[in-house]
């Protein structure tokens, strides 16, 4: 399965999308912006359970999973 993983630019950088994700370290990575503010990425995507964890538990719902070009 591909998995595309979007974090868009209201990232607040808390953290929970890691805390959740049953890969956690494996899958997320932090990085700091430009303006100075942190922000989560998917740095393997390819080890994503596809379980939407991270997506339910966004405060900012800036997380997109996706699967063959479907959203979700």
């Amino acid at each position: 399965m591909t998995v595309e993983i979007i974090v868009d630019n209201t990232c607040t950088g808390c953290g929970r999308c890691r805390k959740v994700c049953p890969k956690g370290p494996i899958i997320w990575d932090i990085r700091i912006r430009k303006d100075s503010n942190p922000k989560y990425f998917a740095a393997d995507p390819d080890s994503c359970l596809f379980c939407k964890f991270c997506v339910g538990v966004c405060p900012v719902m800036a997380i997109t999973v996706q699967n063959r070009g479907t959203s979700v």
